[in-house]
């Protein structure tokens, strides 16, 4: 159970906190100290609480911090092994949040990409349920969002990028091939990679654009809140396309997450 014995007295006698002698009692109660709690042979003191740093962390290591406000900063230090050199650790293997957002952000990505495995143009393209929503028009759409929330994240300037609120992008075009759709979405998540491998942390802050539907004053996100926001939105986007899929063919995600031919 979290926090069991916490704040209990060793027991005399007992175990890592015995109190071998008398002048030990009388140290661990305070007495003969100054009033000072000292702590026995063999107890463990406690970490010294975490005092918030005077400045942003990494602030001028990265550019999104140039543009954060200084009462962004947050109330700890991260105490991470210093981020590998860039290029020497593929971005998914990187340790701690970095690594952890990109292996779950994939798991999310192979989930929508099996909604749309042995389709053609035309299937990708056609609506099965009284919505207007296509598997090519969702591929479409989760592209250019995460595309656009990583530009954001990268430029920290609070520029929308072109298209970010353009409801064209939920369409499938006459033009679009499911075939390219589907190499667009790869290469966004290449550059995602990229990204967030550079990033020293995720406590970088930076500017959101205004949107029609935010509050009028500036907002900030951290790379840890911005990161989040496409998983969500991915997995949201994946379970309305098994939605979609299911209507067409009756095939859902979880009957094709086995590999093709596996004996599973």
């Amino acid at each position: 159970m979290p926090g069991r014995g916490r704040g209990r007295r060793p027991v005399l006698g007992r175990g890592r906190g015995t109190l071998r002698t008398e002048s030990d009692r009388k140290s661990f109660y305070g007495r003969d100290t100054g009033g000072t709690r000292a702590r026995p042979t063999g107890h463990r003191a406690r970490a010294p609480a975490l005092s918030p740093p005077a400045r942003p962390p990494y602030e001028g290591t990265h550019p999104v911090n140039a543009h954060a406000p200084a009462s962004s900063a947050t109330s700890r230090t991260p105490s991470a092994a210093p981020a590998p050199a860039p290029g020497t650790v593929p971005p998914r293997d990187l340790p701690g949040e970095r690594g952890e957002f990109l292996r779950s952000m994939a798991e999310q990505r192979a989930n929508l990409l099996i909604t749309v495995r042995d389709l053609d143009d035309e299937q990708a393209a056609r609506r099965t349920t009284v919505s207007d929503l296509t598997l090519g028009g969702l591929l479409r759409h989760v592209t250019q969002g995460e595309r656009a929330w990583i530009r954001i994240l990268a430029d920290g300037e609070g520029r929308a990028p072109e298209g970010m609120f353009d409801m064209d992008q939920y369409r499938m075009r006459e033009e679009d091939t499911l075939a390219a759709l589907v190499a667009d979405y790869e290469a966004a998540a290449r550059v995602t990679e990229e990204t967030v491998a550079g990033l020293p942390g995720l406590d970088v802050t930076v500017p959101l654009p205004h949107s029609p539907w935010g509050p009028p004053e500036t907002v900030h996100w951290s790379a840890r809140r911005i990161l989040l926001h496409i998983v969500r939105e991915t997995a949201q986007h994946a379970g309305h396309a098994d939605m979609i899929r299911e209507a067409l063919d009756g095939s859902s995600t979880t009957d094709r997450m086995v590999p093709p031919g596996s004996a599973a």
